[in-house]
């Protein structure tokens, strides 16, 4: 009996699991020479319009085929989840600073370009990613970039490849950079902080002595209270931390960041891994909600746009926002109507210079575009499908 696999609701017509990557590009190879159809929108960011035709899903191999550890380098299948990728390198060690969910896999990140508050520090996926394997809409293996920095063979090729949403290949394996995992994490909350004052000064604090391990702000409804909270997180020995706490009160100081209601709490020294557990916890409201949609906009504008949004929408479940990347997510239980009307005012609002992505639409609603708007580059991206999966069997209609 073929295994059940459905994307937002439409079934696959068939469903394969390959148990290595020499299998996996064979299946794709037999598919493509039958024009079927290969949808793939990953085992987590399934957003996008939903497959349009009948599909056929194969499932791409797991596990961790290498870990160079003094090179500090991984080689990990396509889907290995992340929190088993992390176990593993923690066995030496050694992790991946990127903000995923436990269950993403390598796959996933990749080509969904998954960040958080963690870029501040260590950069998104781009950065850590030194090559990768990808399997072309013909079934052919092809491999680019390698092990080091200088190897930059197929740079341009790989970058493609983050963020496309499995439109241009399915990636087949990821060598990815890894650091040692710091002794300890502590993290200053700042409640009612002034969102307005901590954007702009928040260039200085990235160039000065309290450089952050990452920054995040968080925002949840308390009856027809809001409160913004600033969470910055410094990580190293535990004397690092409190130097770099003291410097950070300094330049809260300087900049008038709190006002006379804020509230400052240097919280406790916690592990690396009570850290984790504290953040994933910290973001684990996207996973249960209706609606969410994620906002790119200038870093210099979060803050403005996030005390708008908080201010202007009622119904909200919460928001959280990477400031030093201008990226903001806001979610709710929306109904149709709550989600267009929400989609209406961001679009208003953010017309001149953002972008909204719909990572979950209350029942896919069709009258909320999935990206907004088109990207400038949006000719050059069909053009790219185009040559690199000319049959358009690679997740036809995702995205345009």
């Amino acid at each position: 009996m073929t295994p059940q696999f459905k994307i937002q609701s439409v079934e696959a017509q068939s469903v394969q699991s390959a148990t290595n990557v020499e299998e996996y590009a064979s299946w794709i190879r037999e598919a493509s020479s039958s024009n079927q159809i290969l949808a793939d929108y990953g085992t987590h960011c399934s957003f996008g319009n939903p497959p349009k035709s009948e599909f056929v899903h194969i499932s791409p191999p797991s596990g961790i085929t290498d870990h160079w550890v003094p090179d500090m380098t991984v080689r990990a299948l396509p889907a290995t989840r992340f929190v088993d990728l992390q176990h593993e390198l923690a066995s030496k060690n050694q992790y991946l600073p990127l903000d995923a969910a436990a269950d993403q896999t390598v796959a996933d990140i990749i080509a969904h370009n998954t960040f958080g508050p963690l870029r501040t520090s260590h950069g998104s996926v781009k950065d850590l990613l030194l090559g990768l394997g990808y399997v072309s809409s013909a079934g052919e293996l092809i491999t680019v970039g390698g092990r080091t920095v200088k190897n930059v063979a197929g740079y341009d090729v790989s970058r493609c490849m983050v963020g496309n949403g499995n439109i241009l290949g399915l990636i087949s394996h990821a060598i990815l950079r890894t650091y040692p995992i710091p002794e300890c994490v502590q993290e200053v909350a700042i409640s009612n902080a002034d969102l307005g004052t901590l954007e702009q000064a928040m260039t200085d604090l990235l160039l000065g002595d309290a450089v952050p391990y990452y920054v995040d702000v968080i925002i949840h409804t308390t009856g027809n209270n809001v409160v913004p909270t600033a969470l910055i997180g410094y990580a190293g020995t535990e004397i690092a931390c409190r130097v770099g706490c003291d410097a950070l009160k300094r330049w809260i100081s300087k900049y008038s960041v709190a006002s006379l209601d804020t509230s400052i709490d240097a919280g406790e020294i916690h592990s690396y891994a009570q850290n984790e557990r504290l953040r994933m916890d910290r973001h684990a409201w996207r996973e249960t909600v209706t609606g969410l949609v994620k906002i790119v906009v200038p870093p210099a504008n979060t803050g403005q746009i996030v005390s708008e949004i908080s201010h202007s929408i009622s119904n909200f479940y919460a928001i959280d926002a990477v400031p030093t990347h201008g990226q903001i997510h806001v979610g709710g239980d929306w109904s149709i109507e709550d989600a267009t009307s929400f989609n209406s005012f961001l679009k208003n609002r953010i017309r001149d210079s953002g972008f909204l992505l719909w990572i979950r639409r209350p029942n896919n609603a069709p009258e909320i575009q999935v990206c907004w708007p088109d990207s400038p580059d949006l000719d050059l991206q069909k053009r790219l499908k185009a040559a690199m999966d000319p049959a358009n069997i690679l997740n036809p209609g995702r995205f345009y």
